[in-house]
Parts: structure tokens; sequence; C-alpha cells
């Protein structure tokens, strides 16, 4: 009877002792399933986090690239509005050229009706003849002067309005552009706050996991010392 006893006795110790053995292997899994879910989280942390540098520095790049494409568009609004103003008075010039014309041909007429006029009449001397023609050369001398002058400057408008309707194109192809930039922009700030939420969402996660962590090392610890004490 006291060896079945005893017997009895050993086979509760050892039942105590593999439930105890069993319990702490699982402790253990735990700890070594929470430590590696840990370390993944705070791998997809650093890859979240080059990630958001990334779009934060593409963030800023758009940011310098729009500020001076706007510079460059307020410069180029200007110079179109100065060629602009040139176009306007091309117009002003080619009417200019057109009465401008007109007068040379009035006085020109002018010029042949009085010669006429002289060389019929029988007592106009020759300083006479020779004082009315040196006005009239002189006075086409002037017209066709002011005449070069306008054409001159008619060449010089036209190069201006080329000039104005290619400053017109690339200030369309600019505008675009800036628009193109500040969407691309739009969507960067949209994934930044996704990514600032993820970040937090992260963080509450890896606070749990971190601390289910610790409390798995310290029943751990209880639970080795209980063994020892027990030893």
């Amino acid at each position: 009877a006291e060896e079945e006893e005893e017997a009895s006795q050993g086979d509760d110790e050892a039942g105590e002792s593999g439930g105890e053995l069993a319990w702490m292997s699982m402790l253990v899994d735990n700890s070594e399933a929470a430590f590696n879910e840990s370390m993944l989280e705070e791998g997809d942390a650093a890859v979240a986090h080059a990630k958001h540098s990334q779009l934060q520095f593409e963030a800023t790049r758009l940011d310098a690239v729009i500020r001076t494409r706007e510079a460059a568009l307020r410069q180029l609004q200007q110079t179109k509005r100065q060629l602009h103003e040139a176009c306007l008075r091309e117009n002003q010039m080619s009417s200019r050229i057109k009465l401008l014309e007109a007068e040379i041909g009035s006085v020109d007429s002018e010029r042949k009706r009085v010669e006429a006029q002289l060389r019929s009449n029988s007592n106009a001397t020759d300083a006479e003849k020779t004082k009315m023609r040196e006005r009239y050369e002189e006075k086409m001398k002037t017209l066709k002067q002011q005449l070069d002058g306008l054409k001159s400057q008619q060449v010089a408008a036209a190069r201006m309005r080329t000039m104005h309707e290619r400053a017109s194109k690339q200030l369309e192809e600019l505008q675009s552009e800036i628009l193109r930039h500040k969407q691309q922009r739009v969507s960067l700030q949209r994934q930044l706050r996704e990514e600032q939420k993820e970040k937090r969402r992260s963080h509450v996660e890896h606070v749990k996991a971190m601390g289910q962590l610790q409390r798995c090392a310290a029943g751990g610890e209880r639970e080795v010392a209980k063994l020892q004490r027990a030893l």
C-alpha cells in the first residue's frame, strides 16, 4: 500500500511538472510569436517611414517647381502685355502708312499740276520754276523719309506680333504644366495624409505588441522563479 501511495505521489508530481513545462513552453511560444510580430511591425514601420520621406521629398520638389513656374508665368504675362501693346501700335502704323502714302500721292499730283501751269505760263521765270520744283522735292523727301521710318517700325512690330503669338503659346503650355504639377501636389498631399494615418495606426499596434511581449516576458520570469523555488 505504501508503495502504491508513493507511486501515486510520484505520478502526481510528474503530472504537475509536466503541466508546468507545457505551460512554460506555451509562454515561450507566445513570447517568440509576439517578438516575431514586433520585429515584422518594426520592419513595416521602417518601410513606411522611407516611403513617407520619399513622398515628402517629392512634395517639396513640386512646391519648388510650381513656385519657379509661377514666377516664369508672371514674367511671361508681362512680356505678353508689352507685345500686345506693340501689336496695337502696328495696326496704328498701318493706318498712318496708308494716310502718308495717300498724302505723297496727292503732293506729287499737285507738283505735276503746278509744273504744267508754269510751263504754259510764258511769264514764269526759270528761277520761279526752280524754286517751285525744289519746294516740292523737299516736301516729297520729308514725306518719304517719314514713310520709310514707319515701314521700318512696321517690320519691327511684325516681329513683335510673331513673338506675341509665340508667347501666347508658351503661356498656355506653362499654365497647363503648372496645373498638372498642382494636381500632382494635391495627390501627394493626399498620400501623405493617408501615410500619417497609417503611421499612427502602426504605432498603436506596435505599442500593443510590445506590451504583449513585456507581459509574456514578465510571466515567464515569474514561472522560472517559481520553478527555481520548487527545486
